[in-house]
């Protein structure tokens, strides 16, 4: 009797086991968040994501009055900031742990900013201007919030795209597509000021480059260059922080297609081994090798995504990118394989005009 007792005790026990591992494997699939700029709809959409099932679900929406547009997210996932682009300011979320958004602040600039991007310490906020030329940082407080006047704001040129911060938290980098110019920065990484670099610009003869993303381990930076419909490769110089092109390939395929084209967002994907670029025209996400002693790019691979994607995602574990077609007004999923080709997995509607997709989680 007391052996059966015994061998009942430890199937109980087995099944407890079994039972909490599965439900820890289903909450790591789901414990992903996908929230999207929906400008015309003036909403933040809010999708919980299954990375075993490969499958959004609508988890809640936002109203964010004023045309959300770029959006970034703290490195601990508690706070979104969105550029509000009708009315020239920056709004603040606190991310609740249901998923919804508690607004906390807004901070008004008087002009429509085109990309936000939080330095490595957290405690500066740096955007950049399309079409006023300029970028400016703030502030940002232990509860989140942004410094209610920028601590900086410096004129460049026209176009100023993006801002780029180096993982070392120490250079910080802006395109500009008109003057083919990529601005150059020094970060005082305890005021967050920036100074001109000893060499302020890199200048390009043609290309446009619009968007700039650090290879995660190498001194790899790779430009969208959305005039050129090319990728740049840079080489980053980590003592004086400035870049040199290396290399730039055309990010269409080689036969076929004629038509009209510009790139727009850029990554490189987590493990540092491929890079991908959004073209609108071809409407398509092409896909790169990346050599990892000389940063060039091989093997291209182009999946054809939703009509003008603006802006895409990958998400932290490498497996998944998230686009959102601006004219389309729908979601396209991919899963990314072990060659970096991309395979759609789902198509969802959003609303009109969505702007920014950002993945947060697994």
């Amino acid at each position: 009797m007391e052996l059966i007792n015994r061998l009942v005790f430890a199937c109980l026990l087995l099944l407890v086991v079994c039972f909490s591992q599965s439900n820890a494997s289903k909450a790591d699939e789901v414990s992903s968040l996908v929230f999207v700029s929906v400008a015309k709809d003036q909403k933040i959409a809010c999708f919980a994501w299954d990375d075993s099932q490969q499958k959004l679900t609508l988890n809640s929406e936002a109203s964010v009055l004023g045309g959300p547009g770029a959006m970034c997210i703290d490195r601990n996932g508690k706070h979104i900031y969105i550029v509000k682009k009708k009315t020239g300011s920056i709004a603040v979320f606190e991310i609740s742990p249901d998923a919804s958004l508690k607004p906390i602040g807004e901070t008004t600039i008087g002009e429509a900013g085109s990309y936000l991007a939080i330095h490595p310490t957290g405690k500066f906020l740096f955007s950049a201007y399309y079409q006023a030329g300029q970028v400016a940082v703030h502030a940002i407080d232990s509860d989140g919030k942004l410094s209610a006047k920028p601590l900086q704001v410096l004129q460049t040129d026209e176009r100023a795209h993006c801002i780029a911060i180096d993982p070392s938290g120490r250079f910080a980098f802006v395109p500009h597509t008109r003057p083919n110019t990529i601005f150059q920065f020094l970060i005082d990484q305890e005021t967050g000021l920036l100074t001109p670099n000893e060499t302020p610009k890199v200048l390009r003869e043609s290309g446009g480059t619009r968007h700039l993303w650090f290879h995660p381990n190498k001194e790899f930076v790779y430009g969208s260059d959305e005039k050129g419909s090319s990728i740049t490769c840079h080489r980053l110089d980590k003592e004086s922080g400035t870049l040199e092109v290396a290399e730039t390939v055309s990010s269409l395929p080689t036969e076929g297609f004629d038509g009209k084209n510009s790139t727009s967002d850029i990554e490189v994907h987590p493990s540092g081994k491929f890079v991908f670029i959004a073209n609108r025209g071809h409407d398509s996400i092409a896909s790169f090798q990346i050599d990892q002693q000389t940063g060039r790019l091989s093997n291209p691979h182009h999946a054809i995504t939703e009509a003008t994607t603006r802006s895409f995602n990958i998400s932290p574990n490498g497996k998944t990118l998230i686009s959102a077609g601006q004219k389309s007004g729908r979601l396209a999923v991919f899963r990314i394989d072990e060659t970096g080709a991309l395979e759609r997995t789902e198509t969802r509607d959003v609303g009109a005009a969505p702007w920014w997709v950002q993945i947060v989680g697994q």
